[in-house]
């Protein structure tokens, strides 16, 4: 007569690591019992659940460490929030070349898609002198964030052009940017101006405007 095996069937239920390290203590407390002092037993098990719970405490404690920042987002770091009616611009509708409305200071703003921008302005006082600043450039949300580089030399004049460009020294700004269709508008907060050099600061309107851009092209 044969006898067919009997089949074991697996437990559907896996124990928990809590299970596990319960049982452990269990066999430890029920192996030393006896056998060795109860207060030295008492003392060992207090030490251990002291170690699990620290163990699960840490892992719930522990924080994951932050972003590493870009290089770009080191040079150009974001300091101020937008307004929430303000919603985020897309940075492909930046490039181009944009100008200042007739009426104001005569101000051409070339950008490129490679993060970089011109921004030259007509001095006040000679038509034969633009003031430039050179520089990069990045966008997060509703905020564009320009700073300067002095690697990118000057421009130059055109042939038969009698103009002289002098720099003009800028730290990096965040702008809030409200772009509309052809049109762009650049609100300065005055904790940001205020890290400027008083004719740099003069670019933007004193009354409080927004800075006005139109698409040349």
């Amino acid at each position: 007569m044969n006898d067919k095996p009997k089949k074991t069937v697996a437990s559907a239920h896996q124990p928990t690591p809590a299970q596990n390290i319960g049982r452990v203590f269990s066999d430890l407390l029920s192996g030393t019992l006896g056998r060795l002092p109860t207060m030295l037993v008492v003392i060992v098990s207090v030490a251990l659940v002291a170690t699990v719970a620290t163990g699960v405490a840490m892992r719930f404690t522990i924080k994951p460490p932050p972003p590493t920042l870009s290089a770009l987002e080191r040079l150009l770091p974001l300091r101020i929030s937008a307004p929430a009616d303000i919603p985020a611009f897309d940075p492909r509708a930046l490039p181009g070349i944009w100008v200042s409305p007739k009426g104001e200071l005569p101000m051409t703003l070339s950008i490129n898609e490679k993060g970089l921008f011109e921004w030259i302005i007509q001095s006040k006082g000679s038509n034969y002198i633009r003031i430039f600043i050179r520089g990069s450039y990045r966008a997060e949300g509703a905020v564009l964030i320009l700073g300067q580089r002095i690697d990118m030399g000057r421009p130059l004049p055109q042939k038969g052009e009698m103009i002289e460009y002098v720099p003009l020294a800028m730290q990096n700004i965040n702008v809030i940017v409200d772009m509309q269709s052809r049109q762009m508008y650049w609100q300065a907060p005055a904790e940001e101006l205020e890290r400027q050099i008083p004719l740099f600061r003069g670019l933007f309107p004193a009354d409080g405007r927004p800075m006005r851009w139109l698409r040349y092209r």
